[in-house]
């Protein structure tokens, strides 16, 4: 156990709405803290980075000797991401059944909340793109090669990698590409 006010700030982000509500699985093994302190990374680093569990350990600890009563300011904004990840998604909203899944939709929040455009999100637009993956996964598994997109296969791909940075990065330019016309190749 860490000392410092990372431990502190993950219980708190942990009480929001959006891990008490919205998320469809539990604190089991602790995967709400998880994803929790993997939001104060992104914050803290103001990017996609990996989040392997090394990384996750040596970021709470380079805060351990601080005062557990006084928040980093970074903290700040990863509130105000799971606030509005909340009121996008509903109660036990299958779309965040998986964790690699819901890291990414962090990301997609925070680099709308960077460039000011948090607004045009919804769960409609999430939901055409979930099915566009499907139809395109359909489409491979019959050997309809001709019209697969093969962005969204490599997407599925990286799936498989959900702490790695560079998996990460790539599916999140390619969900800003196609479902919000955002070029983000320079920057993550």
């Amino acid at each position: 156990a860490y000392g410092g006010p990372i431990p502190t700030v993950v219980r708190k982000l942990s009480k929001d709405a959006f891990f008490l509500k919205k998320l469809p699985f539990e604190n089991r093994r602790y995967r709400h803290y998880d994803l929790a302190t993997k939001f104060l990374l992104a914050e803290h680093e103001s990017q996609v980075v990996d989040t392997k569990k090394a990384r996750l350990d040596d970021f709470v600890e380079h805060f351990a000797d601080q005062s557990r009563t006084r928040e980093p300011s970074f903290a700040k904004q990863a509130y105000e991401s799971v606030g509005r990840m909340a009121s996008v998604f509903t109660d036990k909203d299958a779309l965040l059944r998986q964790v690699g899944m819901v890291m990414l939709y962090y990301h997609l929040f925070r680099v709308a909340r960077e460039q000011n455009w948090v607004g045009k999100i919804s769960r409609k637009k999430l939901l055409d793109f979930e099915k566009r993956r499907a139809d395109n996964r359909q489409m491979m598994e019959k050997g309809n090669t001709k019209n697969i997109d093969l962005d969204l296969i490599e997407f599925d791909r990286y799936a498989q990698s959900p702490n790695d940075g560079g998996a990460i990065k790539f599916r999140l330019r390619v969900m800003l590409k196609q479902v919000f016309n955002r070029d983000q190749s320079n920057q993550d």
